[in-house]
């Protein structure tokens, strides 16, 4: 029945990975289509992040797009399918996206509202309105209304040019994502001159620990800058952002939509029914070296699995091919009747026949 709703098994399971933050984290599996030629359609709604399926053996073999919310199964026989979501927690540091100027963080750089030297910040709505005719224009990186932080790289690496402290708790998963791009107008041309001129190479400090480092690529937009860990106890902790470039030619850039929070990850799962199969009506392998129906032609070209009616993998082969009813351990197949799937889309079935 074509897009009748059928809400088969919603099962959250959490790994380790901390608590839904909220009470609006929402993760439903919906069974859309029910045997359909060979398939059924699953659906996941959610308004976390969608990563992909799974099949109950681990792997995406018989989910024709893993990483689509909407997706074809090919049930050939009975299966759990698992959707997997990610959910962020609200930020942990205030005013990432600096809409409330330069409160919330702390800097060892000299905050100027307009004339720039190395080693000065400002928060602003463009780089250029600082009057510095080196500065590109350019709109803040989530509304392109907003203000972000706009930064004369120091020729003092040890200086942080933003600073932060937050509570962790012990086994949670946290991520650090940041916005940046290059504000200086070297950085607009088809070939910068990077010999005399150095982009920043930013360096992120977790409590006094150099953990990871990103050097903005050659231009004037906004690029992703992120790291996540494991917290290993309770306890305060301060992150740093530094650069390690000390050069004062093109070393100008800009930081937008700073955030800091854990992650957790959802697993849904929707148990899905073998589609019946009016097995007298299947072509006939008899391998039996008779010179009639030995083999059986798979025409589709691509990946050719052959699957049992338990759902095992008995022989994978690249096709178009002649099975002869062998396994992929080079034994004979027990009769029965067999599935064969080509490229995790189109199913086959076969009757093996003594």
């Amino acid at each position: 029945m074509k897009y009748r709703i059928l809400i088969i098994l919603s099962l959250i399971v959490r790994q380790g990975f901390g608590q839904c933050v909220g009470t609006n984290c929402y993760v439903t599996i919906n069974q859309l289509e029910s045997c359909i030629g060979d398939s059924s359609l699953i659906e996941v709604k959610t308004n976390g992040v969608f990563i992909g399926w799974k099949n109950d053996e681990g792997n995406t073999s018989g989910i024709g797009s893993p990483y689509s919310s909407i997706t074809k199964v090919n049930a050939i026989s009975s299966f759990v399918y698992t959707a997997q979501t990610k959910f962020m927690s609200a930020n942990l540091v205030s005013n990432g996206d600096f809409e409330n100027g330069k409160n919330g963080f702390s800097s060892d750089y000299n905050y100027k509202d307009t004339v720039f030297k190395t080693g000065d910040y400002s928060v602003g709505k463009n780089p250029k309105l600082t009057t510095n005719s080196r500065y590109v224009s350019q709109k803040d990186h989530t509304s392109g209304k907003g203000n972000m932080l706009i930064v004369d790289g120091s020729s003092d690496s040890t200086k942080a040019f933003y600073r932060v402290s937050t509570s962790t708790e012990v086994g949670k998963v946290y991520v650090f994502d940041a916005w940046v791009a290059n504000a200086h107008s070297e950085f607009k041309k088809t070939q910068p001159d990077t010999i005399a001129n150095k982009p920043p190479v930013f360096q992120l400090i977790i409590d006094g620990k150099l953990v990871a480092m990103y050097r903005i690529p050659l231009d004037t937009i906004w690029h992703k800058f992120s790291y996540s860990w494991v917290a290993q106890s309770n306890k305060t902790i301060s992150i740093e952002l530094k650069d390690k470039v000390t050069t004062n030619k093109a070393n100008d850039f800009t930081v937008d939509d700073i955030y800091l929070g854990t992650v957790n990850l959802v697993e849904t799962k929707i148990a899905v029914k073998a589609c019946k199969t009016n097995h007298n009506t299947l072509p006939i392998l008899s391998p039996d070296g008779d010179g009639n129906l030995d083999t059986y032609f798979i025409a589709e070209p691509g990946n050719a699995k052959i699957i049992d009616l338990s759902g095992n993998v008995i022989g994978e082969f690249n096709s178009p091919i002649l099975w002869d009813g062998t396994t992929k351990n080079g034994t004979l197949a027990d009769a029965g009747y067999y599935a064969i799937v080509v490229n995790n889309d189109k199913v086959y079935r076969v009757s093996l026949i003594r």
